[in-house]
């Protein structure tokens, strides 16, 4: 059976729901991260207050290392799951970067710079976890 191998990690920032995936470790860290990220919104132009809810997002993230997510975790053993896990660190890392770049923007007080840190953590958001999805036939 074919596999496809679909992005869609910090798309979890926003996701909440009721399944037993949204009750892992990995998904209260990554609610966790979206608090923090939620709330920039209310602290506007404190910029103190924004650096340090970005920092938070960010040792959140990094949290995230430690757990690998439930569907790659149920695949079997091989160079498949190996390459999932991979790609899962791979994109934790790239979703780093972007809130490493907001903060680095929070610290220049640069409201365009920090616009665009912003697109990119929205952005890295819809790329989402790393999921397998077994093609029909």
């Amino acid at each position: 059976m074919k596999k496809l191998f679909c992005a869609i990690l910090l798309g979890s920032f926003l996701a909440t729901g009721s399944s037993s995936a949204d009750d892992t470790p990995l998904a209260e860290k990554m609610d966790e991260v979206s608090g923090s990220l939620k709330m920039l919104r209310r602290a506007k132009d404190d910029y103190a207050q924004c650096l340090k809810l970005v920092r938070e997002a960010q040792s959140k993230l990094l949290e995230c290392f430690a757990y690998v997510p439930v569907l790659v975790e149920k695949m079997p053993e091989g160079k498949e799951k190996e390459t999932a896990i991979a790609n899962y660190k791979k994109t934790l890392a790239a979703s780093y970067q972007t809130l490493c770049d907001l903060e680095i923007a929070y610290l220049s007080e640069d409201v365009d710079k920090i616009d665009d840190a912003m697109d990119a953590v929205k952005a890295s958001r819809k790329d989402g976890h790393e999921v397998y999805i077994e093609e029909e036939g």
